[in-house]
This record gives structure tokens, C-alpha cells and sequence, in this order.
């Protein structure tokens, strides 16, 4: 058995780690165009969900994961009006998330799978996954929102209109907070969280419109700008779902799959959950790979339908709170600003 991943991010590295397992006599090998220390983000957030998913690929994995982030912190605020309100404290203590920094996470994943035997290629670019495809048994398509592989999975993409730029403050920080603020008359969304026991990472949010001014806002603000040292820089994130999830003997997974609106936790969780499901596809169900992906499919398509009307019922209520806060009433803003259980 011979598989290629594309991509050596979190997702990308779990499944190639799953697949060692399942294959333990095959050649896993991962193509990553950027090098080895190159990093594209700040930290994330897991719930006790995505620490079970990872204790499945191995209980060292979860354990080094605990090492090296932070303590669970289960108080989650929201600021509005100059209101403090706790989030959902029964849902809070019986689902206590943990932050870790994005290069201690890939590295905690890295370690593993090259014990197990994954080799990892990195500065391989993959211009096109059919001509591993020739070569390979299976093609695992990892690489991110913004994957060049998109179209042939047949993507609906919806223009959300929100931008997003991420910083980072070398200080501690113990608990998940949001908060709605204008500066001016410019309305934005501030996430804060810690990454580690010593490390804050920042998510501001605002309309595409206003991205261009939030950037000056930012350089100008000396509390703000203490997490963008280098300046903020806004970017987009498609919110995109693929219909179609495999093609002969190539799958996508991960963000390439299914890129929804940023809530914390929740891309890696369904990414992990994906790559779960297509394991499970290829350990249980007879026939050849390319009859395996498209049970895959049919399941794959059922779960990630589920997951993507609450993302658009979201994007439409932030769009909302952005445009016309000052009309909605104080519960109104709360619904806006969290994600649909």
C-alpha cells in the first residue's frame, strides 16, 4: 500500500498517522510546499472532543498535547455595551478547552508520525494530484481553505464579507473571551484566548469594508498593537463546502473539504472528525479504494451538510451585527456573537 498526504498541517498529519496504523507494512509519505519551520498561524483551541479523536491515534499524542499547552480553561466571556456576561457555564465546565501554539501542536504530530514510520517531504509543492494518484494507491488531499485542488471537488463558496487578522501578546491569560467594540464608528469583534501558559493569541474581525481602516486603527491603538507588532494583516476565509469528497482514488479532507466561519475549536475538531470517518471507511468496508472513497462520500457528504447551515445562519447574523448593532437589542447581539449549539 503506497499513500500520499497533501498537506502537513494538524489534519494532515493525523490522518497520515491513522493511516500508518491501518497500513503498518505501506509507505505513508506527506508533501508539504512549505519548510520545516515556516508557520502560517498563531495557536488553536481543542474541547475534549478533539483530545479523545487525538488519544485515538495515540494516548502519547494527547498527553504531550496536555504538556504543552495550557491548563483547560472552562470561563468563557462576551463584552457588550460595557455588559461582562459568562457563556453557557454548564456547557463551559463539562467541555473545558485547552490552547496550544500552532509550532507545538504540528510538532507534538510530527514527532509521532515519524516514529511510526511517515515520511515527511517538505518544500514539495504538488501541482497536481493525479500524477501521484498514478503512483499511489491513495491520494489524501489536506492542504487547507485555500487548497488549488478546490474545483474538481465541486465547492459551493459563499462570500462571507468578514475579514480576519491574527496576533499574538507574550503574556498569560486565562480564559476565552469575545467582545463587540467600535473604534470610531468602525464596529469589530475581538477573540481572545491563551495559546499557552505564557502566550495570548488575538482574532479581530470586521467587515471587508472597514479592513483597510481596522489596519491604521490597530497601528495606532497601543494596547491593540502590542499583539500586531508587525502590523495587522487581514485576510479572508472562504467559507466553503465541498459536494463532491473523492474522485478515483484521491479524497479531500480537512478545511479542503469543509472551511467554515472561524468558532473556537471547531475547524480542527471537524477535520479530525472527517479524517476519523474515512479511516473507518477503509478499515470496515470491502471492496477497492476507489469504492471505499465513495462510501466515504456518501457519508462524508450527509455529516458535513449538518455542519454547514448553522456556519451560514451564522456569517448572516454577524454580517447583521456588524452592519446594524446599534438597532439590535442587547440579546439580539448575544445570538449574533455565538455559535449555534
Amino acid at each position: 500500500m503506497k499513500i500520499a498526504v497533501i498537506g502537513a498541517g494538524p489534519v494532515g498529519l493525523y490522518a497520515a498517522g491513522l493511516l500508518k496504523n491501518l497500513y503498518p507494512g505501506g509507505r505513508v509519505h506527506v508533501y508539504e510546499k512549505r519548510s520545516e519551520n515556516q508557520l502560517s498561524g498563531f495557536g488553536y483551541t481543542l474541547h475534549d472532543q478533539s483530545l479523545y479523536l487525538l488519544r485515538v491515534l495515540h494516548p502519547d499524542v494527547e498527553n504531550a498535547i496536555l504538556k504543552s499547552g495550557t491548563f483547560p480553561f472552562t470561563r468563557r466571556t462576551l463584552i457588550c455595551r460595557g455588559n461582562l456576561l459568562e457563556l453557557d457555564p454548564e456547557v463551559s465546565r463539562t467541555m473545558p478547552i485547552i490552547g496550544i501554539e500552532y509550532d507545538n501542536l504540528l510538532q507534538v504530530l510530527k514527532q509521532h508520525v515519524r516514529q511510526a514510520g511517515v515520511q515527511l517531504h517538505h518544500e514539495s509543492a504538488i501541482a497536481n494530484p493525479d500524477e501521484l494518484a498514478q503512483e499511489h494507491d491513495l491520494v489524501v488531499v489536506a492542504n487547507g481553505a485555500n487548497s488549488s485542488f478546490l474545483e474538481r471537488f465541486r465547492p459551493e463558496k459563499v462570500d462571507t464579507g468578514l475579514m480576519y487578522a491574527w496576533g499574538k501578546l507574550d503574556a498569560g491569560f486565562d480564559e476565552m473571551a469575545m467582545s463587540l467594540d467600535t473604534a470610531g464608528d468602525i464596529p469589530f469583534v475581538c477573540h481572545k484566548y491563551p495559546i499557552s501558559q505564557s502566550a495570548t493569541a488575538m482574532i479581530v474581525e470586521v467587515l471587508e469594508a472597514h479592513a483597510g481602516q481596522m489596519t491604521q486603527v490597530l497601528a495606532q491603538s497601543p494596547e491593540m498593537n502590542r499583539y500586531f507588532m508587525k502590523g495587522a494583516e487581514f485576510r479572508k476565509i472562504p467559507l466553503c463546502l465541498c459536494d463532491k469528497k473523492a474522485e478515483g482514488n484521491i479524497v479531500c479532507i480537512g478545511d479542503a473539504a469543509l472551511a467554515q466561519y472561524f468558532a473556537a475549536g471547531a475547524g480542527l475538531y471537524f477535520g479530525l472528525m472527517q479524517t476519523g470517518l474515512l479511516f473507518h471507511q477503509l478499515d470496515r468496508m470491502p471492496g477497492t479504494i476507489a469504492e471505499k472513497l465513495q462510501a466515504y462520500n456518501d457519508k462524508a457528504r450527509e455529516f458535513m451538510q449538518y455542519q454547514w447551515q448553522p456556519n451560514l445562519s451564522l456569517i448572516r447574523r454577524k454580517q447583521s451585527l456588524l452592519k446594524g448593532h446599534q438597532d439590535m437589542t442587547d440579546e439580539a447581539i448575544l445570538n449574533a456573537m455565538v455559535a449555534d449549539e
